[in-house]
Order: C-alpha cells, then structure tokens, then sequence
C-alpha cells in the first residue's frame, strides 16, 4: 500500500517534531538544573559596570548592541573584569551601575551577572521551541490531512419515528 504525498509528508513531519521537540525539552531542563546547580555551588560578589561593549551581529551590521563588562574582587581578593555574555540595544546596564554577578572559584572569568536573561534565557530559548515543536507534532498526529470520509450509517429502526 503505497503512501499519498500529503500522508507521507505528514509522517515525515510528525517523526522530525516527535525527536526535536523533546529533544529541546530535555536541553532546556538540562539548562535550567545547570544554571541551578552554579547558582547553588558558585558564591556571589558585588560588581561595577566599567564599559559598554559594542557587538556587531552580522544581521544588523549598522546597529550595535551593548555587552557590560564589569569588574569584581573574588573571594582570594584578586579583581576580575569580565564581559556579559549577553548583549542588548538598547544597553541594559548603565556605566557605574552595581550589580551582582556569580562565579565559579577555580575560574572567575566565567562570572555571569545575576539577571533573568543572562542566567536562564538558553533554558527558556530551549523550553520555548520544545513546547512549540512538540505542539507541532502532537498537532500532526491528531490532525487529518486530505478528503473527509464519509460513512454510512446503519438504518436506526423499521417503524415510524414516536
């Protein structure tokens, strides 16, 4: 029994979403425990924003946006400056601006800033498209694709409607 184009297809969909959606769930809930556990083990510290850095991403080349670089003095009192992993236009920090940032004690120049976006947006990133690609093919699954069937039913009765 061959398969018609559009069943096909629709199978093809259903087995990609059926492994990416899960897959970016299980990414995101690997995020987010590790983004707990360096949270729980990893103490925090006071910082100074001292510069805005401009990152050039090659989809707006004109348009910067802005990556803080802090400084802090770890815990062995030796002074870090590091530069956010996240960028933003407009800048989300301002020059001189306090801040809390946590980081690793065998590697303080992996100190991250304590905001939602710096610490848990790759968890949401791949929560958000596991849930939209698992919707997608839960989606796939149940939704009939093609001409309608029709079906006859059987005569109800034999006499008069009462």
């Amino acid at each position: 029994m061959a398969l018609g184009p559009m069943r096909g297809i629709r199978l093809l969909f259903v087995v990609v979403f059926f492994v990416l959606g899960p897959v970016q769930l299980a990414m995101a809930l690997l995020s987010a425990w590790s983004t707990q556990r360096f949270l729980q083990r990893n103490p925090a510290a006071q910082a100074e924003v001292v510069q805005l850095k401009p990152v050039i991403f090659q989809t707006h080349p004109g348009r910067p946006s802005y990556a803080a670089v802090f400084t802090f003095t770890a815990e062995d009192g030796r002074s870090y400056t590091v530069r956010s992993e996240t960028a933003s236009r407009p800048p989300a920090y301002k020059i001189g601006q306090k801040l809390t940032v946590h980081y690793e004690k065998d590697h303080p120049e992996r100190a991250r800033i304590d905001s939602f976006l710096e610490l848990w947006a790759v968890a949401l990133f791949h929560g958000v498209v596991g849930v939209f690609f698992t919707g997608l093919m839960l989606i796939a699954m149940f939704v009939r694709v093609g001409t309608p069937r029709t079906y006859t039913l059987p005569n109800a009765g034999t006499g008069p409607a009462s």
